[in-house]
């Protein structure tokens, strides 16, 4: 089979056969969703978790 590059965000490659069904579209779209989602959730505790040991940081200093 021959694949072509199908889709491309933020260096990840997804190769899809030249033949996939056009489904598979809808699939991806739901797997990119799910793992920007993934990418924001961590975002958000890394950035909460930094924020609290700043301030704890600036709190033991008192």
């Amino acid at each position: 089979m021959i694949a072509t590059l199908s889709y491309l965000i933020t260096g990840l490659v997804v190769l899809l056969p030249a033949s996939a069904p056009a489904s598979s579209s809808g699939f991806i779209l739901g797997l990119e969703i799910f793992f920007l989602s993934l990418l924001a959730l961590a975002s958000i505790a890394i950035a909460w978790i930094a924020g609290v040991v700043v301030f704890k940081l600036y709190k033991g200093q008192r």
